[in-house]
């Protein structure tokens, strides 16, 4: 590709709506953009076995989506490396391999490959949604601000009851 269509074409993907985050040939800080190409394609696959839950009626289509969307690299530090990376997608073919048994509504507790500390999700297809609720996939979780947190509000103070208005005056009798 020539410098001026990849000019055009770092242009066209700063105007896209994560423009705010870095762009694989425009800008040497994406981070994670092979690691995201790895993890969402099996996130495709397996979103395919949870029926009607995600919009995907073509794999090939929804990798295509995320062959752009990775350029812009993935809200982490630094790379998890090659092995961790590998257990993540592993854990997440696991899924998929749960969901075309089991069907879309699969249990967690049937499935080997859901290994979490989270208890609110029952459902495969749940940590196919949010694989960062994996244990092999934890590292997916944005960094937390590394900014102090402010202190927190004090609520309001509760209102003063009315009074109650004054009785009106008796009116005067006429003369007549």
């Amino acid at each position: 590709m020539s410098r001026v269509k990849t000019s055009a074409r770092c242009r066209l993907l700063g105007l896209g709506a994560l423009a705010a985050l870095p762009t694989l040939g425009c800008d040497a800080g994406a981070v994670g953009v092979d690691t995201c190409l790895q993890i969402e394609s099996a996130r495709c696959e397996a979103a395919a076995r949870c029926g009607d839950r995600f919009d995907v009626d073509s794999v090939a289509a929804c990798k295509r989506f995320y062959k752009d969307q990775c350029l812009h690299g993935m809200a982490i530090h630094d790379e998890p490396g090659v092995p961790t990376v590998k257990a993540c997608v592993q854990t997440i073919e696991g899924l998929r391999d749960c969901a075309r048994k089991d069907g879309p509504k699969a249990a967690r507790a049937k499935c080997a490959a859901v290994v979490s500390q989270d208890e609110d999700h029952d459902l495969v297809c749940d940590f196919v949604e949010q694989p960062e609720l994996l244990d092999a996939c934890a590292f997916l979780m944005p960094p937390a601000d590394s900014g102090s947190a402010g202190a927190a509000g004090s609520a309001g103070s509760a209102g003063d009851a009315g009074s109650a208005g004054a009785a009106g005056s008796a009116g005067s009798a006429g003369s007549g």
